[in-house]
């Protein structure tokens, strides 16, 4: 057995070091590396707009709205609902069938009218309603539309979803009718009669 001698030590020790040093630094490049993930950013989500007013345009994909605060454009897209409501009508304008929206006293929706006196509201054969004292309460009379139907100069209100980039998409078009009032009849005026 060799034995080593105080001077090999000293040339061994840093000989040694450095090749531990070269051997870790070569585990440390060959180890693998951590990826980190991306955070990924929820997509925000977007609010609820209601937008009324008068339509300036309107075709297959967006309808302009000219609304108090300004002219909008507003996308729609292939869930949009569309609904025509003819608003105020009397009980005496209904008739079987026709789909109604109302607002009565801890009642609020739509619904189908089953028969009209008295005045039954049906829920899609879950519950009916009847109103015997229908005095001055009024309707809104609602019907299905599609896109096409959409045109300049309609009044509108547009439930939507305002999303941060400030793009609108649709969620509900109601196009409103206003009932038309019956012209009055002119004033009879009695003529003067002549003096002899």
């Amino acid at each position: 057995m060799k034995t080593v001698t105080p001077n090999r030590v000293r040339w061994i020790i840093p000989a040694l070091a450095t090749v531990i040093a070269g051997a870790g630094a070569n585990i440390v490049l060959a180890a693998p590396s951590r990826e980190t993930k991306p955070k990924t950013t929820k997509a925000a989500k977007p609010k609820s707009k209601t937008v009324q007013g008068t339509f300036t345009s309107a075709n297959a994909t967006t309808v302009k709205l000219k609304a108090k605060d300004g002219e909008m454009s507003i996308n729609l897209v292939e869930t949009t609902q569309y609904w025509r409501i003819q608003t105020g009508l009397a009980v005496k304008e209904l008739k079987v069938g026709d789909m109604v929206k109302f607002t009565l006293k801890g009642t609020k929706g739509m619904a189908a009218v089953e028969s009209v006196a008295p005045l039954t509201l049906k829920f899609a054969d879950v519950a009916t309603l009847t109103i015997d004292k229908i005095g001055r309460t009024k309707f809104d009379r609602v019907t299905n539309l599609v896109a096409d139907d959409l045109t300049t100069g309609q009044q509108a209100k547009v439930a939507s979803n305002l999303f941060p980039d400030g793009k609108m998409e649709a969620r509900e078009v109601w196009v409103i009718v206003k009932p038309t009032k019956a012209p009055k009849a002119p004033k009879k005026t009695v003529a003067a009669a002549d003096e002899d």
